[in-house]
């Protein structure tokens, strides 16, 4: 008897729990499909990816309802979302639907806003019957990315790049070609204005009275030319003493020169601004010029009054004259 007892309470207990659970569900089912709201379709040409049955639908950020059902369109390459709107706000012709993500998730939800003027939205064929009021749709964020990547690929195809780099080469090289030629035309004139300053430098009789003065300077400086000889040998003797240096000193002198070649390359670069400096130099020239003829004027002299009493070399005023005694 305890042993049948113990069978009937178990039996009730989960003859009771049974239909508790079935209660539960069909509750909850018959909750979704009997939840208020209203109906609509829209269609969409990519992929839904991410998007789910109670998935939210949101009019400008604020839920209004879920996705209700997901299928592919009969007939079509669409794809049909039924959209539950719960809310007292009802859709005009006015508003679209887009797809959102949520984040960086992947998950998709349905946002409804208003169309803007000129914007492309996606009805599916007038033919085609629908059982809810439709919704257009435009395409999402990414795949508005994506088209305009494809277009632009598409454009970038189909441009004849080596039409254009051919052009962009012969203009190159003709803008080359005209720098060079007007680098060489200021050269070139540069270069005639120097020779005319320089010609007349050369014939200004301030320099030829110079150049005589120097000659007779040169006379007198002769008479001191003993005294090389000398030095000359002093300088061998040190030649041949600090020979490694020398040798030493001559490579760097090598490397100088060529220092100096690249910098007279680089001076031919500036010619066309000696024209503007010319003017400058001729001045500073004459001027040269004049005190020149006043040193050789003062070397002459200095020249001849050494010739006539030597002890000015050495001293700064003649020796006094010596008394001569008287035979007295």
């Amino acid at each position: 008897m305890a042993a049948l007892k113990t069978n009937f309470v178990v039996g009730v207990f989960m003859i009771t729990g049974i239909v508790i659970a079935t209660a539960v569900i069909i509750f909850v089912g018959a909750s979704t499909y009997l939840r208020p709201g209203k109906l609509y379709s829209t269609f969409y040409n990519e992929s839904i990816q991410g998007l789910s049955k109670d998935s939210p639908v949101k009019y400008r950020g604020v839920s209004i309802g879920q996705v209700h059902d997901i299928r592919i369109a009969t007939g079509t390459q669409l794809v049909e979302v039924l959209l539950r709107i719960e809310s007292e706000w009802t859709p005009d012709e006015s508003i679209v639907a887009q797809l959102k993500s949520i984040g960086i998730t992947g998950i998709m939800y349905v946002e409804l806003d208003v169309r803007q003027a000129g914007e492309n939205v996606l009805y599916p064929a007038p033919d085609y019957k629908t059982e809810y009021p439709v919704i257009p749709t435009k395409s999402s964020d990414i795949e508005q990315l994506l088209t305009g990547i494809k277009e632009l690929v598409q454009q970038v195809k189909g441009t004849d790049l080596q039409g254009v780099s051919v052009k962009m080469r012969d203009t190159i090289n003709t803008i080359d070609q005209t720098i060079a030629d007007a680098q060489i035309r200021r050269l070139s004139e540069g270069l005639d204005t120097a020779i005319v300053q320089a010609n007349k430098i050369l014939t200004d009789p301030r320099l030829q009275r110079i150049i005589a003065s120097a000659e007779s300077a040169g006379v007198q400086l002769d008479r001191f030319s003993g005294q090389a000889d000398a030095v000359t040998a002093r300088i061998e003797k040190l030649i041949a003493e600090n020979e490694s240096d020398l040798t030493l000193t001559i490579q760097e002198l090598r490397s100088t020169m060529e220092q100096a070649r690249l910098l007279m390359e680089n001076g031919s670069r500036t010619m066309n601004k000696a024209g503007e400096s010319i003017a400058r130099v001729e001045d500073n020239l004459v001027r040269t010029i004049n005190h020149l003829e006043s040193v050789s004027q003062s070397l002459k002299t200095l020249t001849d009054r050494s010739a006539s009493q030597p002890s000015l070399l050495f001293f700064a005023a003649p020796l006094p004259e010596k008394e001569i005694e008287s035979d007295d």
